[in-house]
């Protein structure tokens, strides 16, 4: 069977908001693929996007690992307060860089499993520094369905104007 990619939503910012969000996602598809591009307005030179299930204030009901390369080295982390994409450029960065990220939720729909995530993520820093990119896993240990998906910024910074993000549903057919 081929897997079939219906878009279903898109965000794309004309002005800085604290949060890109999916609301009343269709449950119909198997698997959901989150594409992003962000910039945060924090005054550093990274921002920390975080995904949020459901309107909840916070999901720390998570289990997070992530693995990153960042200036030549590598590191580990662990996260409960929500699926950490990483990094996405800051304010300190040249004004035309962004950050990407490919998320995959599994079994988002069903409402007997828990959810499973996995995600790539590449953000340049700046002309001098480098840049950070890695991979994430993550496990949601709820069986609720997922209806809404909120891309937040773990230090409540906003996301900077031309911020996007794309939401695919994928289908076994």
């Amino acid at each position: 069977m081929a897997n079939t990619f219906i878009k279903l939503g898109g965000v794309e910012l004309t002005s800085a908001q604290s949060s890109l969000n999916f609301t009343s996602i269709p449950q119909t598809y198997t698997d959901l693929i989150l594409v992003c591009s962000l910039r945060t307005t924090n005054s550093g030179d990274f921002g920390v996007p975080i995904l949020r299930f459901n309107g909840a204030a916070n999901n720390n009901n998570m289990t997070h690992r992530g693995l990153m390369l960042e200036s030549g080295g590598v590191s580990g982390g662990t996260n409960s307060e929500g699926l950490v994409i990483r990094r996405c450029p800051g304010a300190n960065a040249p004004a035309d860089y962004f950050g990407s990220a490919t998320i995959w939720i599994s079994n988002y729909a069903s409402s007997t499993a828990h959810k499973f995530f996995q995600g790539i993520f590449a953000s340049p820093r700046n002309q001098n520094t480098g840049s950070a990119i890695g991979m994430n896993a993550c496990a949601w240990s709820d069986a609720t369905a997922i209806s809404e998906i909120n891309i937040l910024d773990n230090n409540g910074n906003s996301f900077a104007q031309y911020s996007s993000a794309y939401l695919y549903g994928v289908s076994n057919a």
